[in-house]
């Protein structure tokens, strides 16, 4: 636990203008009848982080990919292309209309 605090404050330190993302992995129902939850682990890293608004966000771009391929598999505008070129297309709705910029991610459990 240690070396995990010395490691996220580092970060701090190193990159002092990054936003500050928690991520809490939890399967705890009793989060959701405001409980207050206590957790000890974490582990930390630099991340892009995806805002995919009403999904949440994600740290992962296959994720990310993932989603919207199911979102859009069956819009007119890219049902006829070659799996390749609909996840070109993907990526670049990515880069173009989902908010992503570079946070320290701290993942709790």
């Amino acid at each position: 636990m240690k070396g995990k605090r010395r490691g996220l404050l580092n970060l701090l330190k190193e990159y002092p203008n990054l936003p500050i993302m928690f991520f809490v992995d939890t399967e705890d129902s009793r989060i959701l009848d405001f409980a207050t939850t206590v957790y000890e682990d974490f582990d930390c890293d630099i991340k892009e982080v995806y805002d995919c608004e009403e999904e949440g966000y994600f740290t992962d771009i296959d994720d990310v990919i993932e989603l919207l391929e199911d979102k859009f598999c069956d819009d007119d505008k890219y049902k006829d292309l070659s799996d390749k070129d609909f996840k070109k297309e993907i990526k670049k709705y990515i880069n173009e209309n989902i908010r992503h910029f570079g946070a320290i991610v701290i993942n709790i459990y």
